[in-house]
């Protein structure tokens, strides 16, 4: 599978011990990371499908990221949909690419600053709910890597490889943006803000509702599972708050797994 076009190939890290091996490609980075943050998400590798191909793309999406935030193909809003590119049957790359950026950018932007795209000014913008304008990111998202295989498999090219990486992200495009969310916030450490809700809720975990291993560390998808599967046998006061503690830690949407969400 190719490389972006603007893959800064050259980019390489150095870690702050020493180490022998030598300065590395950022790119090594992007996945190390990429697959810590996945092993601790509602969304494993290969837990819904073979989606090795896309943890490779993500993390070269990553990189890219370093340099350029903002292709210029990217548009704001719902644009990339309601204004594509004039056709054109012998330049069907145009169009190719003109759905890929954008949706590069929607999943990039959605999972790692919690807004749609790089453009707007205001988040959400005026006349819209923080929720209403999530969603419409979300299916804009979707439909521009949906898009963008329709035209790729209408097209022999040496580009083909990125297919199925594409059909992926269009399929489950909720569960990469969730992703990127942990990535974002448990290995890169952004939108660490906490409401005044948060910060009453720390002062009681302080007094040990927080869950912690026997061994010391910290809460993991498998402890989160046993205390789930525990909670929805006999659900308890104290298993939920247990359940909200370690779903903030972890990234988790807890509202999307029980039915009827907590209170």
């Amino acid at each position: 599978m190719p490389p972006p076009a603007t893959w800064p190939g050259n980019f390489l890290y150095r870690l702050v011990f020493p180490d022998w091996s030598g300065p590395r490609p950022v790119t090594f980075f992007m996945l190390e990371n990429l697959l810590e943050a996945r092993a601790d998400s509602s969304f494993p590798t290969g837990s819904r499908c073979n989606d090795e191909d896309v943890n490779v793309y993500l993390a070269h999406l990553l990189t890219e990221h370093l340099v350029t935030p903002r292709h210029e193909r990217v548009q704001g809003g719902s644009s990339p949909l309601l204004h594509p590119p004039a056709r054109n049957p012998l330049n069907r790359s145009e169009g190719i690419e003109h759905y890929r950026r954008n949706g590069d950018h929607r999943l990039i932007s959605l999972g790692l600053y919690g807004r749609g795209d790089l453009c707007r000014r205001r988040q959400p913008p005026w006349g819209w709910t923080l929720d209403e304008i999530q969603q419409r990111d979300l299916v804009d998202g979707r439909s521009c890597y949906s898009t963008a295989v329709n035209l790729l498999r209408g097209k022999r090219t040496s580009r083909s490889a990125l297919v199925p990486v594409l059909s992926k992200l269009a399929r489950y495009f909720d569960g990469y943006v969730h992703i990127l969310q942990v990535l974002a916030r448990r290995r890169f450490g952004l939108g660490t803000r906490l409401s005044t809700r948060q910060v009453s809720e720390l002062g009681t975990e302080s007094q040990g509702v927080v869950y912690e291993a026997e061994d010391g560390g910290t809460s993991s998808m498998d402890e989160f599972l046993d205390i789930l599967s525990r909670y929805q046998r006999q659900p308890t006061e104290s298993d939920r708050k247990l359940l909200e503690a370690m779903a903030r830690r972890l990234g988790i949407d807890l509202d999307k797994i029980l039915t009827p969400p907590l209170g």
